[in-house]
């Protein structure tokens, strides 16, 4: 009967998930169940048939959602999908069921982010602003990124606590870093940027600041003039 429940309450929110997530499931250890919104299987059953990882065996990926997760993100892996078995990159979040229990673990809930819709992102900001971007974990390594360029060791320190912009020297290019943190994830978002492209959205940014200061001047003018006119 839970487990019914839960698949009825899925069914009810899939239409609502991002277009960033391609599925997600929940994994009963008791009963070895597989509950989706659309299906409930056992383990083996939905690897062979649904999500097989290229680089993980099934008893590998077992024992993976066997373990105590705390909001979980494996790096870019591939998979299969569906009966085609057509090959899909995918990030994996994975959280221990019940959430506030790592004692006692009942399951694991896990949700597999499409990495094509996160590159189109990554698409767009690099065409915006040609820059590259990276998102590290906690311990230091790569979930994705928008670049074939590895992440430069060298900078894995200097990102730790650092939330200014700071100049930074790649591949004989001066170049600009920020960063930007997720608490909650644990993750860093790195965008590595010309410092020539940088410079010219700051001076953008001044001059509409510029042209900004000058329009409120002009209207409290105005105001002004017609105060006094009355």
């Amino acid at each position: 009967e839970f487990i019914q429940f839960m698949r009825d309450k899925m069914s009810k929110y899939q239409s609502m998930t991002s277009s960033f997530i391609l599925d997600y499931y929940v994994y009963f250890a008791k009963s070895d169940s597989i509950v989706k919104s659309d299906l409930v299987t056992n383990s083996n059953i939905f690897y062979s048939l649904y999500y097989s990882y290229k680089n993980m065996t099934y008893e590998s990926w077992l024992k993976l959602l066997g373990e105590g997760h705390n909001m979980t993100y494996l790096p870019l892996s591939s998979v299969s999908t569906g009966s085609d078995q057509k090959r899909k990159d995918v990030i994996t979040y994975v959280q221990s069921l019940p959430i506030h229990s790592q004692s006692q673990n009942l399951g694991s809930f896990i949700v597999l982010i499409d990495v094509d819709q996160v590159k189109q992102l990554f698409a767009q900001m690099e065409s915006a602003s040609h820059s590259l971007v990276y998102i590290i974990d906690d311990a230091g390594k790569t979930i994705m990124s928008n670049s074939e360029t590895p992440f430069p060791s060298d900078l894995l320190t200097r990102i730790q606590g650092n939330t200014q912009p700071f100049d930074y020297r790649m591949a004989n290019v001066d170049q600009v870093v920020s960063v930007s943190a997720s608490q909650k994830a644990g993750w860093k978002y790195v965008s590595i940027m010309p410092n020539d492209v940088f410079m010219q959205q700051v001076n953008q940014i001044k001059s509409w600041s510029v042209g900004l200061f000058v329009l409120c001047l002009i209207s409290g003018l105005i105001a002004v003039s017609i105060g006094v006119y009355r």
